[in-house]
């Protein structure tokens, strides 16, 4: 498995947590943030001009929301990253 792959499958895995908590069980985003960072080696930067999330090469912002909104915007912006298809990712 290359570097890619692993990325991908990595992403995935993110990506099948946050949703299931967040989505389907409605699991507090912050709740949801924090276990990302812990069991998926997200980055999260919560600043006052922007709050930033990065997991598997896929990051995304928000300025207005340090949780929920962030977390929806990582959430869709995953799905697009993983919609690609294997060859596509950059």
């Amino acid at each position: 498995m290359n570097g890619a792959d692993k990325r991908r499958e990595r992403l995935q895995a993110a990506f099948d947590h946050a949703s299931l908590r967040f989505r389907r069980e409605n699991a507090h985003a912050a709740v949801v943030i924090a276990e990302l960072v812990d069991q998926h080696g997200a980055s999260y930067r919560p600043r006052a001009d922007a709050n930033r999330l990065s997991i598997a090469g896929v990051a995304s912002s928000c300025t207005w929301s340090a949780d929920m909104g962030l977390l929806q915007n990582w959430l869709n912006t995953a799905a697009l990253r993983l919609m690609q298809p294997v060859g596509g990712d950059r």
